[in-house]
């Protein structure tokens, strides 16, 4: 038996999830076509309309395109029978599709736009980043959900099922397969993953020894166009290929437009509206005539998130670019590892505070002793305030290559060993060279004291031998 629908098909459920259908959905069952039009009646003929609006409809207008373009007007008869909307949430999003004769598509949806803080922390942040170094993200937990409250309750009426999602929700779809209930996986005809990125090495290594990955992995396609695809793992053994898309602008201005210093249109390839088709299929393409930022990220994502050398990080910042942007943007998202950052950096900065507060009163004893003191006649220089205060500075020095050391030991005993653990290993090793610059400064200073009391204590001995005879 062939398989249920084609790619054209899967790519086009895939964006039928980025479609809020329960806004428009009213009583009982809607069709495709019944939700397409209604979104296109509400917003059409409205100015001004807010940046998720204006994504619905640019949504219907792509579904549109590509019905279009690939002969599946048909499909716009194919009926919402369920879906989830946590995404105020979580940013989970699914729906599932009857596409008639026992089959069935649920459809998850992947990464919004960045117009929305809220949708940037949940989709960017803790779905995306979250995937580095995670055996499970929120979304993944809720796409898990999803598929048992399916099987739950429509279940029975279906013989195959398939998954598909674009982006974040290609991970979803492999993932809510790779983790069904075994009466699920017994009828999954595939899971498509449109450009996602992979899974952390945490994950497929826990997968693999429960065999999961194995119950499901020669029915998984993951089609890879872009940089966004070539970020982490694939899971061993699935189809994992590259795809025909549509390639570099004819217009020279598109062609040289840069975006953190790299070629705009290559990060914006990500677009599910590059895919090419071939009677309904797509077109597999070498390795070597893939993009080049798919050929540049994916190897060094896979280095640094399966290896727990740090040395590998810096060579990573300069060359990896929006994808280590995204990471620095969104860090203290990453639970754990920032809640240790974090307590450390207010230890750092309280302990700070205070040696500050300490540098201030000994500058102010000696601005007082010294360089306010005027002459009178006969005075005398007390160094004694000098040495008690070099003592206080070497004191403090010493606690604070205490607190140094501590930060390095918990930095090397982080149990991250991807890109997240590694950024904050990073950062901390960063903390403590900077807790050991500012003891090493406040020992010169104790060191400093003490020879000016020694000079001090010289010269009066000179003054007072030269006065006695």
């Amino acid at each position: 038996m062939g398989r249920a629908h084609t790619d054209a098909e899967m790519l086009l459920a895939s964006q039928i999830a980025y479609l809020n259908v329960g806004d428009y959905q009213g009583g009982g069952y809607s069709t495709v076509e019944e939700i397409l039009d209604r979104i296109e009646r509400r917003y059409s003929n409205m100015d001004n309309l807010a940046p998720l609006e204006r994504s619905q409809l640019e949504t219907v207008q792509n579904i549109r395109t590509l019905m279009k373009e690939n002969n599946l007007e048909y499909c716009g008869n194919w009926r919402i029978v369920q879906h989830c909307d946590k995404n105020t949430e979580s940013g989970f999003y699914a729906v599932t599709l009857d596409t008639g004769g026992g089959d069935a598509i649920i459809g998850f949806r992947g990464s919004e736009t960045w117009d929305d803080t809220g949708q940037l922390i949940q989709d960017w942040g803790r779905a995306d980043v979250g995937l580095l170094n995670s055996y499970q993200t929120q979304q993944q937990a809720d796409a898990e959900a999803y598929i048992r409250e399916f099987e739950r309750t429509v279940g029975k009426n279906y013989d195959r099922v398939s998954t598909t999602g674009h982006s974040l929700g290609g991970n979803l779809a492999e993932h809510a397969a790779i983790t069904a209930p075994q009466s699920f996986k017994n009828k999954l005809d595939r899971a498509t993953n449109w450009d996602g990125p992979g899974f952390s090495d945490e994950y497929i290594r826990l997968h693999t020894r429960n065999g999961d990955i194995a119950d499901v992995n020669d029915r998984l396609d993951h089609y890879r166009w872009s940089f966004v695809s070539s970020l982490l793992n694939p899971i061993p053994g699935s189809n994992t290929v590259c795809i025909d898309s549509k390639g570099e602008p004819e217009n020279e201005a598109e062609r040289n437009e840069k975006m953190f210093g790299l070629d705009k249109w290559r990060l914006w390839r990500h677009s599910p509206m590059n895919v090419q088709f071939n009677g309904g299929d797509v077109e597999v393409i070498p390795y070597e005539d893939s993009d080049l930022y798919f050929q540049i990220f994916g190897p060094l994502s896979r280095v640094i998130e399966n290896q727990p050398a740090v040395k590998y990080l810096p060579l990573a910042i300069p060359v990896i670019g929006p994808t280590i942007f995204v990471v620095e943007r969104l860090n203290h998202y990453i639970s754990i590892v920032r809640l240790t950052a974090t307590t450390i950096q207010k230890v750092v900065e309280e302990f700070m505070g205070r040696f500050s507060e300490e540098v201030k009163r000994f500058a102010s004893t000696l601005r007082k002793k010294y360089m306010e003191s005027k002459v009178t006649g006969a005075y005398r220089t007390d160094t004694a305030v000098l040495r008690s205060t070099a003592d206080e500075l070497d004191r403090l020095s010493g606690q604070m290559r205490q607190v140094q050391e501590e930060i390095r030991q918990i930095a090397a005993n982080l149990p991250y060993d991807s890109v997240s653990g590694n950024y904050y290993r990073v950062k901390l090793y960063a903390i403590a060279g900077s807790v050991g610059s500012d003891a090493g400064k406040a020992g010169k200073c104790a060191s400093a004291g003490r020879t000016a009391a020694d000079q001090f204590e010289n010269a009066e001995r000179v003054v007072a031998d030269r006065f006695a005879n």
